[in-house]
């Protein structure tokens, strides 16, 4: 699967992560095709997401550690929310979400559902920090293949 990676930074932002779009995933194009032919999405809703960064306990603006992976997918349930689930680089988690799509504002995440897989104090603390950074987001936007919450 081709990911795209680039990381899009922000001046003055308090809780920021980045997500890129899993491309083939939604696409349902092969793994060969360059990422300039993929059509960016243009709404949350739908759309499988790799994040590659995000901001932890500390304030600061970390990369997602090397040989994990966490994700995040939207499911519109209603006009104004749904779901997101993904892998924090070790569990599996689970949160229902509320949006203003007007502005692109939403309420951050609701009762946070996990699995309870160990992992390396690392790797566990990676999947807090996400968790935190996401539940305290309260506005996102989409440049191209990116989306960007603060």
């Amino acid at each position: 699967m081709n990911y795209l990676t680039k990381i899009f930074l922000e001046p003055k932002v308090a809780i920021l992560f980045l997500m890129v779009a899993l491309l083939a995933a939604c696409s349902g194009t092969s793994d060969e095709q360059p990422a300039e032919e993929l059509v960016p999405p243009d709404h949350l809703h739908d759309t499988a997401w790799l994040v590659t960064a995000y901001e932890n306990s500390a304030g600061e603006l970390v990369e997602v550690l090397e040989d994990t992976e966490i994700t995040a997918s939207f499911s519109q349930e209603n006009v104004d929310g749904g779901t997101v689930y993904g892998f924090t680089g070790c569990n599996d988690y689970y949160a229902d979400y509320n949006v203003s799509p007007e502005n692109n504002v939403w309420s951050g995440i609701n009762l946070v559902l996990t699995t309870h897989n160990t992992c390396t104090d690392e790797i566990m603390q990676q999947g807090r920090d996400f968790i935190t950074a996401l539940s305290f987001s309260r506005q996102w936007h989409i440049d191209g293949l990116e989306m960007i919450f603060t």
